[in-house]
């Protein structure tokens, strides 16, 4: 029995290194996984913030192109007038003027279907819309349509008075996406839903995403409306949601 203990004994502190090692391994394999997952968690932040301050910008410009189109809905005709170009300059492309119960009055585009069915949803609920707002997006053909509405003649921080016309511009969210240069999020690898939220029920509708279903274990950032079309306490516009 000793001659076998001094056998093994030779071996055993062979084997406790070897253990010690092999768990030393381990950890540090564990540490590294856990190391690289958080280093691309922090990229993804970076990255769905970037992305979000870009779309941000691209509402503000288009809020502050309908806020010029404003300018000249005042001499839109009225109601009932004929509607043909006439020599004052009319609404540019991806835009139109509308009468206060949200008939078309010039539309910048060819297509005038986008003008009428903005125009329709605008008036469903135009008792509440005194001043510049932000409408949609609104589901139009296999589109989503960003569109913002202003009173003629308005101006940041004011509302005009019974207004005689309004002025909406719009754009479609794959045109916004592409000027905001959305595709880099794409190349990057990763994966991403363009949500918004129900301010009622909190509850997430899909515009955009790389998959048909949400996202889970994602970072996110709020996109909000411009500051002039609602308070920064209030629900953001849109969310951006990636996944690494």
């Amino acid at each position: 029995m000793s001659a076998e203990l001094k056998r093994y004994s030779r071996f055993l502190p062979a084997a406790i290194v070897a253990a010690v090692v092999l768990l030393a391994g381990a950890r540090l394999i564990t540490l590294s996984l856990r190391d690289h997952a958080l280093q691309m968690r922090t990229a993804a932040q970076s990255a769905v913030m970037r992305e979000a301050r870009l779309i941000e910008a691209q509402l503000q410009a288009l809020y502050d192109r309908t806020l010029a189109e404003a300018h000249g809905a005042a001499g839109a005709p009225p109601a009932g007038a004929d509607p043909r170009p006439r020599a004052t300059p009319g609404p540019g492309r991806g835009a139109f003027w509308m009468s206060t119960t949200g008939t078309v009055l010039r539309a910048g585009d060819a297509d005038a279907g986008v003008s009428r069915a903005l125009a329709q949803e605008w008036a469903m609920d135009r008792g509440t819309r005194a001043g510049a707002g932000i409408l949609g997006p609104v589901r139009y053909g296999s589109q989503w349509i960003i569109a913002v509405y202003a009173p003629d003649g308005a101006r940041p921080g004011r509302s005009a008075v019974a207004p005689a016309a309004w002025a909406v511009g719009y754009q479609s969210l794959d045109a916004l996406l592409t000027q905001a240069r959305f595709e880099r999020l794409v190349k990057d690898g990763y994966e991403f839903t363009i949500a918004q939220i129900d301010p009622l029920t909190h509850n997430a509708r899909q515009l955009f995403g790389s998959r048909l279903d949400m996202l889970t274990d994602t970072v996110s950032s709020a996109i909000p409306a411009p500051a002039a079309l609602a308070p920064r306490t209030s629900a953001p516009y849109l969310e951006l949601a990636v996944r690494p």
